[in-house]
């Protein structure tokens, strides 16, 4: 993910992609935006796809932990940003361009589908890409959009839908949806059911080189659409340009350790070394400049609970040292004889 921005203000935010737990991290839902409102926040925005999952878990793990005595307390949690539909509304968040920022830019696939660009025809791939309905934030009315993915043979195509939210059913029907076909023409048989409304992350695969996607769309409202990553792959045995993955799966070997799940069972982000990603990528520079900016916040915090400690020992000192001069020359008081006025007081 490329959101190039940590940004510190009520609510503390770091926008990076990672699958975290811990103890003292807080697992948000959709009422966000209502907890926000009760004080200060650290929050990880992630995707259950990240290749960065365990990499990262330790390490917020342990800002949850120390965080936990800070003051004015913070909330460190996180948020499935494609669970709840957040994702695609941040990249727009951080600009104000005509263009924004994509959160998925960086991501090193031949091909990003736009279907609503490509209506009515065919795209060949060879590798891997992510499917959208189209550029801007809310997909089109009044749609009817087919496109047709093909591999060369013996390949196949696999689909992880990690973000969907269409219009909700009316009267139990779609009035928004998407539909996946196991073949080149819509007559193929359905590998999905027409999807609609919000649907968990999931995935499925051709049995063989196509797969055709119906995208239609009423007069009447809109969502956020949807986000698919698509790879071509084929059953073992791989040949010499290609990664085994665990599930017998063969992908094209320079997406690995690209930090997307592209296997489908994270295999092949599941051994990579965090330097060269740093190279290739820099995805994890966000979150190094996340944790330094946690460190720097704890750094200043320790800093003035010493300075807060240094003063009161002076403080202290500086009475119990008082207190031992003025024991150390008590005279007598020539006035207690007298009164107010300084004659002497009547017996």
């Amino acid at each position: 993910m490329a959101a190039p921005c940590v940004r510190t203000v009520t609510v503390f935010v770091i926008v990076f992609f990672s699958c975290l737990a811990g103890a003292h991290v807080v697992e948000l839902d959709d009422r966000f935006n209502e907890a926000r409102k009760s004080g200060k926040w650290l929050v990880e925005f992630y995707a259950p796809w990240c290749g960065h999952c365990q990499r990262i878990q330790p390490i917020w793990s342990d800002v949850g932990e120390k965080m936990k005595f800070s003051h004015p307390h913070i909330h460190v949690s996180r948020l499935d940003g494609t669970r709840y539909g957040v994702l695609k509304e941040i990249e727009y968040l951080l600009t104000e361009e005509d263009e924004p920022v994509r959160t998925l830019s960086t991501l090193q696939l031949e091909l990003k589908v736009y279907l609503t660009d490509y209506c009515n025809t065919s795209i060949a791939i060879s590798s891997a890409g992510l499917i959208e309905p189209d550029s801007s934030l809310y997909y089109q009315s009044n749609l009817d959009c087919t496109v047709i993915l093909t591999v060369n043979n013996p390949s196949r195509i696999l689909l992880q839908f990690y973000r969907f939210f269409l219009e909700e059913r009316v009267n139990g029907v779609c009035v928004d949806s998407l539909t996946v076909f196991d073949g080149s023409a819509e007559n193929s048989p359905a590998i999905t059911e027409a999807l609609c409304g919000r649907v968990d992350s999931f995935e499925v695969e051709s049995t063989g080189s196509d797969v055709t996607l119906v995208f239609q769309t009423d007069d009447d409202g809109s969502n956020s659409g949807f986000g698919i990553f698509y790879t071509a792959f084929n059953d073992v045995p791989c040949s010499a340009d290609q990664f085994q993955c665990n599930n017998s799966r063969c992908i094209d070997s320079t997406l690995v350790c690209d930090t997307y799940n592209m296997c489908g069972d994270g295999s092949d982000e599941s051994n990579c070394d965090t330097g060269d990603v740093v190279a290739d990528t820099g995805l994890p520079m966000i979150a190094i400049v996340g944790i330094l900016v946690v460190a720097i916040f704890l750094v200043v915090l320790l800093y003035a609970a010493i300075r807060a400690a240094i003063n009161k020992h002076k403080s202290k000192k500086l009475m119990e040292q008082l207190m031992n001069e003025m024991q150390k020359n008590v005279s007598a008081n020539q006035f207690t004889d007298e009164d107010f006025w300084g004659s002497e007081k009547n017996s």
